[in-house]
């Protein structure tokens, strides 16, 4: 794509062909000839590789929930004296795929030890969540690629570090 090739209706069909399994049924009727490539069922997994790959994909959530408590055993509107509020808040670290990337998920599990995925299938359209909610191995393992030599320029990652100090 640099060179500029995919410009031509040529190198246009030959991004088709790699893009061939997330393509639409009704483009693939507009270009019959198509061939999809043969890609690696595996790709390596490595630090490098991972962060550059969170950086354009990885983001990391703030959930929060407030619960009401009371020292009551009876329950009551929260104006009651006795009632109160606390609010509980998680923090947890997402990369979201099509469907068809649940292979390169679970590899994503294999190499950083930890996380789950969830495979998502609607009507419309299939995606894969990896999502690690542990704060030490999110502490560990996920805010150190801020720092890596190759660092990570998303701000997702900027601001779980700020809200790591907090």
């Amino acid at each position: 794509m640099k060179q500029g090739d995919h410009y031509t209706e040529e190198g246009f069909l030959k991004v088709l062909n790699l893009r061939y399994t997330g393509i639409s049924e009704d483009l693939k009727k507009l270009h019959p000839n198509l061939v999809p490539v043969d890609r690696p069922a595996e790709r390596d997994i490595s630090p490098e590789w991972l962060v550059g790959f969170v950086d354009g994909e990885g983001s990391f959530n703030i959930f929060t929930e407030e619960k009401l408590t009371s020292s009551k055993t009876t329950p009551g509107p929260p104006s009651y004296v006795g009632w109160g509020s606390s609010r509980k808040v998680w923090l947890y670290f997402q990369i979201t795929q099509h469907g068809r990337d649940i292979v390169l998920m679970e590899r994503i599990v294999t190499f950083l030890g930890c996380g789950t995925i969830k495979k998502i299938n609607t009507s419309d359209f299939s995606t894969v969540d990896y999502k690690l909610a542990n704060f030490d191995q999110i502490e560990s393992l996920i805010i150190p690629l801020k720092n890596a030599p190759y660092k990570v320029q998303n701000p997702s990652i900027s601001n779980a570090l700020k809200m790591q100090l907090i």
